[in-house]
């Protein structure tokens, strides 16, 4: 009876496999969307808190700006102005001596105190350009009833009386946004000459400053930064969509040729039994012909399942896997600091837009990776003169946050004269996988002040010289001289895949016609690039 089992099983458990992989690739394009969205809105409200802070700055320039003229009438107690019908004589100033007087040329003169002078240069702004702001002096007991509060105001003088000393607000205002910001106005020894009627005493609170500044402006301004945060997010969004796309279309493929493989393999062995089963009392010669062919295909179908793991896995994948992963770590730790900043109320904008433009750095590094490494073998590369210093400290740039979340400390020792011809990148590569073998190192074995110091100089043929020292404990004898192997690692396959000190032995010494050794020191490893 024949064991062969129809086509239309083996064609289903396809179907099946390539859906699984399909449900799997999108829960990734989901995750990957929400994150991409959760770090768009955080970046959106970032700016909403950054012109709000610019918008306050500004209002409070506008009301220091008029405090300073302000301060410069009343110690003069007033200015006298020709009397126009834009400036008439100030009633609420009747009972002042020499209100109003008279030039030798009989020019009538009136006396403008600082309130006087600073309702007319509002009244001047407001008929002018808005973006200038609206000031406005006003009181729970004004003088002129033109200085009575409206009711945010009056909500702001109420609550000075109760010790604020500062109010600010966005207002909605016949459909446009604005920001209003509101002082107390405290009694000075020049202001009894005008308000000792009132009761108010030198120190007390006589009322408020408010200036009105239009959102607007800040808001266009900031368009262009959001708008171009969210093309950004629609790349990076874009390139893990198409990576999951891709590595689903390229891993379904690879299953449907293993199984391929696996379903001729079974039909032929199938046949094999079937014919030894009949051919039972054949010559001997023949039994031994059949029992090679088995093997045979044995062997290849070994070799055919280790060629679709490959292919499902893909060498591509494996290296980009590997250059991501610090990155990854290091954009995590910054926006975990940027967190913690932000809940402590510690950051300011100079260190927000650092910590923004080192994790667009490290993104960008990320992306430039995948060109690198798909383009990492092809013969027409350009090679160009770098400055190895300038390098190094990139490459330290970019672990910097993952070194110190493991307190490693790292000591440079930089000659910035060496330059040398080839791949930056490439070079810069080999740094961060040296680096990163040293970091692992450090964390695996509990070192308790782990410090790597790297040195750039020049050697005895002029060649660039870096020598990158840890005191992290070295590598057994036994392990040395296979560090450099292709897929050779101590690790679990969790944590290594073997392929990083391969590749910088490649790019130096294949790519850059260079040198890179490895040795134990007293306390640890040295590695040393030599171009």
């Amino acid at each position: 009876m024949s064991s062969i089992q129809p086509m239309s099983s083996y064609t289903e458990r396809n179907n099946l496999l390539v859906r699984r992989i399909h449900r799997f690739s999108w829960t990734l394009g989901v995750i990957w969307t929400l994150l991409v969205g959760v770090s768009w809105f955080w970046n959106y409200f970032a700016e909403q808190k950054v012109f709000r802070r610019i918008a306050v700055t500004e209002a409070r320039t506008t009301i220091k700006r008029d405090a300073l003229y302000r301060r410069w009438a009343s110690s003069h107690g007033g200015v006298y102005v020709p009397v126009t019908p834009q400036s008439p004589p100030n009633p609420y100033l009747s009972h002042v001596a020499e209100r109003d007087i008279n030039t030798p040329s009989d020019k009538l003169l009136t006396l403008v105190n600082p309130a006087y002078m600073t309702r007319q240069v509002n009244e001047l702004a407001n008929s002018g350009d808005m973006s200038l702001g609206r000031g406005h002096i006003t009181s729970l007991k004004p003088l002129r009833p033109g200085n009575a509060p409206d009711s945010w105001e009056a909500k702001s003088l109420r609550s000075f009386e109760r010790g604020v000393n500062e109010v600010s607000d966005i207002t909605i205002r016949e459909g446009k946004s604005y920001m209003r910001l509101m002082r107390p106005f405290i009694t000075q020894e020049p202001c009894l000459k005008c308000h000792a009627a009132q009761g108010y005493t030198v120190g007390s609170i006589c009322g408020g400053v408010s200036v009105t500044i239009p959102m607007q402006p800040l808001i266009d301004a900031s368009h262009e930064q959001i708008t171009g945060l969210l093309a950004f997010h629609g790349i990076i969004w874009l390139l893990g969509i198409s990576i999951t796309i891709g590595g689903a279309r390229q891993l379904s493929r690879s299953a449907i040729a293993q199984k391929k493989t696996e379903e001729e393999l079974h039909l032929q062995t199938v046949r094999l039994e079937e014919e030894i089963a009949e051919r039972q009392r054949a010559q001997e010669t023949l039994e031994e012909r059949i029992r090679d062919a088995v093997t045979e295909l044995r062997s290849r179908d070994q070799t055919l399942i280790q060629q679709g793991r490959l292919a499902a896995l893909g060498e591509m994948i494996n290296n980009i896997a590997h250059q991501w992963r610090q990155p990854l770590n290091n954009i995590g730790l910054i926006i975990q600091n940027l967190q913690m900043s932000s809940k402590t109320g510690t950051i300011t904008s100079a260190e927000l837009e650092q910590e923004i433009s080192k994790t667009m750095g490290i993104i960008m590094l990320m992306s430039q990776t995948i060109d690198d490494l798909r383009s990492f073998f092809r013969k027409d590369k350009q090679k160009g003169e770098f400055s190895i210093s300038k390098t190094v400290r990139n490459a330290f740039d970019f672990v910097s946050a993952a070194m110190a979340s493991n307190n490693i400390q790292i000591e440079l020792s930089l000659d910035e004269s060496v330059r040398t011809t080839g791949f930056q990148n490439e070079y810069a590569q080999v740094l961060l996988n040296i680096f990163s073998n040293s970091r692992e190192a450090a964390v695996e074995r509990a070192i308790a002040d782990p410090h790597i110091y790297v040195k750039v100089s020049r050697g005895d043929n002029s060649q660039s010289v870096v020598s990158i020292r840890d005191n992290c404990g070295g590598i057994a004898d036994d392990i040395m001289p296979r560090i450099f192997d292709p897929y050779f690692t101590t690790r679990s396959p969790d944590k290594g895949t073997g392929i990083g000190l391969y590749m910088s032995k490649v790019i130096i010494e294949q790519n850059m016609n260079g040198n890179l050794t490895a040795s134990n020191t007293e306390d640890g490893v040295e590695f040393r690039i030599e171009v």
